[in-house]
C-alpha cells in the first residue's frame, strides 16, 4: 500500500526574492525609458536651435517638452515628448505645424495672418523680436474718417498723383509740402504714424509714415488670409533615430546596474 508523504515547502523567501527581481525591473527599465526621453529631447532642442532662428530660448524649451515622464510608482511604463503649442502673451506658437508642414492662420477674431517685414522698423534684422511698440496688437489699429484738409487743393486725376494701390484714398501734397488726405474718406489707422492700405500685389499691409510727403512711408507688416509653413523640424524621425541608435545599450547598462544580469 502507497503511502502518502506531504511536504510542505516555505517559499516566501522566493516570493521575496521574485518582488525584488520584478521591482529592480521595473525600474531599470522606466531608468531607461527616460534616459531615452532626455537624449531625444536634448537633440530634438539642438537642432531646432540650428535648423530654425530662434528669438528667445523659451522657444526652444518648448520645442521638444517631456510630460509625463516613466514611473514605476504610478504604474507608467512610458514617457511622452511633444512640441509645446500652447498659448502665450504674444500668441499661439506654431511649432508643431513645422513637424507636419501646413499653415500659419490668423489669430483668434482676426481676418488676416501678419507678418512682420525684415528690415522694417517692426523687425531691422531677422534674428530679433518685433519691437514691441510695432506689434499688431500695440498698434491698435481702428476706423476713422479724415477731417477736410485746412490748406491746400488736390491736384486734378491727369497729374497721376492717386496711389495705384490705395484706390479707396485720394492722397496730395499741399502747397506747404506736407501730405494730406481728402476729407471724408474712411481709414484704418493706428499707433506711431501707421495706416493700413493695399500693397502693389493687391493684399493688405500696416505701413507707418517716415516723413510728411506722400512717399515717405514704409511697409511694417504684410498681411494675407494665411502662410504656408515648410516642414522643418523631422521630429519624428530623430525619435526614431535615437531610440534606434540607444535604447538597447541604455538598457543593458540599466540592467547591469540592478544587478539582473551580468
Amino acid at each position: 500500500m502507497a503511502e502518502l508523504i506531504k511536504v510542505d515547502f516555505d517559499t516566501s523567501g522566493m516570493d521575496k526574492l521574485a518582488d525584488k527581481f520584478d521591482k529592480h525591473l521595473s525600474f531599470a527599465v522606466v531608468d531607461t525609458i527616460n534616459e531615452i526621453a532626455k537624449l531625444i529631447q536634448k537633440v530634438e532642442q539642438e537642432r531646432a536651435q540650428q535648423n530654425l532662428t530662434l528669438r528667445s530660448d523659451f522657444i526652444r524649451r518648448r520645442s521638444a517638452v517631456i510630460k509625463p515622464f516613466a514611473n514605476v510608482s504610478q504604474g507608467r511604463p512610458y514617457a511622452e515628448i511633444a512640441i509645446n503649442d500652447g498659448n502665450t502673451n504674444k500668441g499661439k506658437l506654431i511649432l508643431g505645424k513645422l513637424e507636419t508642414g501646413g499653415e500659419k492662420d490668423p489669430s483668434s477674431g482676426a481676418k488676416s495672418a501678419a507678418t512682420a517685414i525684415t528690415g522694417s522698423a517692426a523687425r531691422p534684422d531677422f534674428s530679433q523680436q518685433v519691437a514691441r511698440n510695432l506689434m499688431i496688437k500695440q498698434l491698435h489699429l481702428h476706423r476713422t474718417v479724415t477731417k477736410a484738409p485746412s490748406a491746400g487743393k488736390p491736384v486734378s486725376k491727369g497729374k497721376g498723383r492717386k496711389k495705384k494701390y490705395a484706390p479707396s484714398a485720394w492722397h496730395w501734397t499741399d502747397q506747404s509740402g506736407k501730405h494730406r488726405s481728402q476729407g471724408g474718406k474712411t481709414q484704418v489707422k493706428g499707433s506711431n504714424h501707421t495706416f493700413l492700405m493695399r500693397t502693389r500685389r493687391g493684399d493688405f499691409g500696416v505701413f507707418q509714415r517716415i516723413g510728411t510727403k506722400s512717399k515717405q512711408i514704409e511697409l511694417l507688416w504684410y498681411l494675407k488670409p494665411s502662410f504656408k509653413l515648410r516642414k522643418k523640424l523631422q521630429w519624428m524621425n530623430t525619435a526614431h533615430e535615437i531610440a534606434d541608435k540607444y535604447l538597447q545599450s541604455t538598457l543593458s547598462y540599466n540592467l547591469k546596474r540592478k544587478g539582473l544580469v551580468e
